[in-house]
């Protein structure tokens, strides 16, 4: 049996930690902590879920929303140059 932290859900759990991440899990505990002083079930199972995107690094927390960055400028990207002329009014 392997080890825990060497496993894929431990080494999402060890590293690749950004401030949005721990911003999420930070303020998953804090909703799922005033839901249950409330007795909100559905606000603690919110705040779960969003502690839970942050600590295993799923969806929008984990930077997947993003759009990648382009390993080459535009203009080496094949794409090309646009030339604009200035359009005078009569």
């Amino acid at each position: 049996m392997k080890h825990f932290l060497t496993t894929k859900l431990g080494q999402k759990l060890r590293f690749g930690w950004t401030p949005v991440r721990i911003l999420y899990v930070f303020i998953g505990i804090i909703v799922a902590a005033l839901a249950f002083k409330e007795q909100q079930w559905v606000g603690m199972v919110l705040g779960v879920g969003f502690a839970l995107m942050g600590a295993l690094g799923w969806g929008c927390a984990a930077a997947s929303c993003s759009v990648p960055e382009r390993n080459q400028p535009l203009d080496q990207a094949g794409s090309e140059s646009v030339v604009f002329e200035e359009v005078k009014e009569s």
